[in-house]
C-alpha cells in the first residue's frame, strides 16, 4: 500500500466516520465527555493506527505509543459503568507500555545487530501482538459501546458495522482486489512477438519469433496465455538471436517467474513488458535480477560448479580479459 493509498483510506474513512457521528450524535462537532471515548479512543484511534501508523507492521514504539494513548483516555473517565473492566483495561494498557518501552530500551530483537534472548523474543511478540493498534484501540471501542450505548436504540449495530468493514477492508486487502479488478477490465492483450518453442536451460526460454515481429536484444518480455500479462506471467529478458533455416528463435533469460510443467503449452504467446507498468516494475523490484537488467553479460551454462563458472555471452557484450563477472 502506498502512502497515496493510505492517504486515501484515512480520508474516506474520517468522512465516513463523521457521517456516523453525525448519526449517533445529532451534531456535526465531535462529541465530548466520558460517553464520547468510542469515538476519540476507540474509531478515530483506530483509523489512525492500521491505516497510517502501522499499516504494515507494527514496533514495539507504537506499542508503546498506543498503550500510552487507552491509558490515558480510560484514566480520565469519572465513574464509567462497568468500572471494574475499565481499570483492567487501564492496567493492561499500562503492562503493555511498560513492556514495549523495554524492548525499546534494550534494542528490538527484530534487528539482527542486538543480542536476543528467548525472553526478550518472547517479550518481543507478545508486544507487537497484543499493543498494537487493531487490539487495544477495539478494546476500548468494545466496552465503550457496552457502557454508554442503549441496545434498544439500534446505534450499536451501525457502529460495530464501521469497525467491520474497518478491520475487512485492512486485512482482507481490499484496495489490493480494487486494483486487480481495474487491471483485469483494463487490460487488452498486446500484439503477439512470438511463440514459446523450447528451453535451452532451467532458465533460458526460446521462442519463434513471428514473420513482421522486431524483437531487439534487451527487451523485456513476458509468457502469456492470451496475450495478457498477468501477476504470474513469467518475465524474461531476450540475451541473443538464432537464425534457423526458416525463421528466427530469439533466446531469453527468465528473470521473474518460472515455468511449471505444462506451461510449454499454457503459457506459450509472447508479448512485450512494460517495464514502467506499476505491476510489472514491482515484480522486477522484487526479483534478484530485476533491477540488474542493463549489467547482464549471459547466462551460466551446463557443467558449470563452485570452481568453474560456464557460461554464454549476451550478444553485443564487449567482455575483456580483466573483467570481473558475477553469479547471482
Amino acid at each position: 500500500m502506498t502512502r497515496r493509498e493510505q492517504l486515501g483510506y484515512v480520508t474516506v474513512f474520517l468522512v465516513l466516520l463523521e457521517l456516523l457521528n453525525r448519526g449517533v450524535t445529532g451534531s456535526w462537532s465531535l462529541p465530548s465527555g466520558d460517553a464520547a471515548i468510542w469515538i476519540h479512543g476507540g474509531l478515530l484511534t483506530l483509523i489512525l493506527g492500521i491505516y497510517w501508523i502501522e499499516s504494515y507492521f507494527t514496533k514495539p514504539a507504537d506499542a508503546f505509543v498506543n498503550g500510552l494513548v487507552v491509558f490515558v483516555s480510560t484514566s480520565t473517565l469519572t465513574d464509567p459503568p462497568y468500572e471494574e473492566w475499565w481499570i483492567g483495561l487501564r492496567y493492561f494498557a499500562l503492562t503493555v507500555l511498560a513492556l514495549a518501552f523495554a524492548v525499546v530500551w534494550a534494542g528490538s530483537p527484530a534487528l539482527p545487530a542486538n543480542d536476543t534472548s528467548r525472553v526478550k523474543r518472547l517479550v518481543y511478540l507478545l508486544v507487537i501482538r497484543v499493543g498494537n493498534a487493531a487490539t487495544l484501540f477495539s478494546a476500548v471501542f468494545f466496552l465503550a459501546i457496552l457502557s454508554y450505548f442503549e441496545p434498544e436504540s439500534g446505534l450499536p449495530k451501525w457502529v460495530l458495522a464501521f469497525w467491520l468493514l474497518l478491520l475487512t477492508a485492512k486485512y482482507l486487502d481490499l484496495g489490493g482486489l480494487v486494483r486487480s479488478i481495474v487491471r483485469m477490465f483494463k487490460a487488452r492483450p498486446a500484439a503477439t512477438i512470438g511463440r514459446l518453442s523450447r528451453f535451452a536451460e532451467p532458465n533460458i526460454a526460446r521462442f519463434h519469433l513471428e514473420a513482421d515481429a522486431h524483437c531487439a536484444r534487451g527487451t523485456l518480455v513476458g509468457f502469456t496465455r492470451n496475450g495478457v500479462i498477468s501477476p504470474t506471467s513469467p518475465l524474461a529478458l531476450v540475451v541473443a538471436h538464432r537464425s534457423g533455416p526458416t525463421r528466427v528463435e530469439a533466446e531469453s533469460l527468465l528473470v521473474d517467474s518460472g515455468f511449471s510443467e505444462g506451461a510449454l503449452e499454457q503459457r506459450q504467446i509472447v508479448v512485450r513488458a512494460d517495464s514502467n507498468e506499476p505491476m510489472i516494475r514491482e515484480r522486477l523490484a522484487d526479483s534478484p535480477l530485476g533491477h540488474r537488467l542493463e549489467s547482464v553479460v549471459g547466462f551460466a551454462c551446463k557443467n558449470s560448479d563452485i570452481g568453474h563458472l560456464r557460461f554464454e555471452m549476451k550478444q553485443g557484450v564487449g567482455l575483456e580479459e580483466g573483467h570481473l563477472v558475477s553469479s547471482p
